[in-house]
């Protein structure tokens, strides 16, 4: 009888490399499943997004409802003033940025000379609101009375028709790197100084309370920040509410000068003279960015912005008279 002989085991060196070998397959193999698991999509992955402060609010809610709806996403709201956002995009920082404004020369030369691939959309349209305290009686406002409010030449709330005050004019506002700085003084009256605010604070928010506690003060915010939930007690359009908008000086269809309320139609029609587009930067490197914009820019994301009392961009607006 032949004896079969038993399978030679391979030397100890050469069994170390073929375990080596399967090892390094095995972990290129499960690399390759963590890579394909990770990849981003429209709708998965990580994102971070930079709002203005005063549309922080207003894009956490966006960002919610995306999530919920497309579970692998992560999408983290960062609030911002405008150019911090906006340095915050060209750093690469962030992926999305929500700003007021475009870009000014010296970051289009930024982004020209950094080679970066940005694309820009408009999403909604939002207004400069002017505040007064309810113990302010004043229905309305003129360009010309605002101008000389920002430059310092009307200090008096006595040389104010219907104010019910006198003492002096406190205007407050947000810093010059914030977007309604700089959409006030460039934008709407082009002015070669500084706007002279008395005060001068960090948020709308803050704004808008400061108002709320002096009788005196007139603020400049923007009407998202108005519209803020956390405020809604201090700006209800009730006849209880302690802070509110003053009606803004322009013509009507057949030019006469009138007086209009900030409101979505007025908005829409461009009757509000203080109106103003929402944009948003995104970078072009990014799948997870455009989807998120899309959701902006569609029907869901427009509706939110509805809610919020501005007016979408990107979809039909149908104004409704209530008689």
């Amino acid at each position: 009888m032949t004896r079969s002989r038993p399978a030679r085991r391979p030397p100890f060196s050469l069994r170390r490399r073929l375990t080596a070998a399967v090892l390094c397959c095995l972990l290129a193999a499960v690399a390759s499943c963590d890579q394909f698991a990770d990849k981003e999509t429209a709708t998965s992955g990580t994102i971070y997004v930079c709002a203005s402060e005063s549309h922080f609010e207003l894009i956490q809610e966006e960002a919610d409802q995306f999530v919920s709806l497309y579970k692998k996403a992560s999408v983290t709201v960062l609030g911002a003033s405008t150019r911090e956002a906006i340095v915050h995009l060209l750093k690469d920082s962030v992926s999305v940025a929500v700003v007021d404004r475009v870009l000014n020369p010296e970051e289009e030369r930024v982004l020209e000379e950094a080679d970066f691939k940005l694309d820009r959309v408009e999403v909604a349209l939002d207004a400069v609101a002017i505040v007064v305290n309810r113990l302010n009686e004043t229905k309305g406002i003129t360009r010309e009375m605002l101008k000389d409010i920002l430059v310092g030449n009307l200090a008096d709330w006595g040389h104010v028709p219907g104010s019910g005050l006198t003492g002096p004019v406190e205007l407050v506002m947000t810093g010059r790197n914030s977007g309604t700085y700089e959409l006030v003084k460039d934008r709407f009256f082009n002015l070669s100084e500084d706007i002279q605010a008395a005060v001068v604070l960090p948020s709308q928010k803050e704004v808008v309370e400061h108002v709320a506690k002096r009788p005196q003060a007139v603020g400049i915010v923007s009407l998202a920040a108005l519209k803020s939930p956390a405020l809604q007690p201090l700006t209800a359009d009730s006849t209880n509410a302690v802070v509110r908008a003053l009606h803004f000086a322009g013509r009507d269809s057949t030019g006469k000068a009138t007086f209009f309320k900030l409101h979505q139609a007025h908005i829409h029609l461009g009757k509000y003279p203080l109106t103003y587009p929402v944009y948003v930067y995104f970078r072009k490197d990014s799948d997870l960015a455009p989807g998120f914009v899309g959701f902006l820019t569609g029907a869901a994301g427009q509706k939110i912005i509805l809610n919020w009392g501005l007016v979408p961009a990107t979809m039909p607006v149908r104004i409704v008279t209530l008689t």
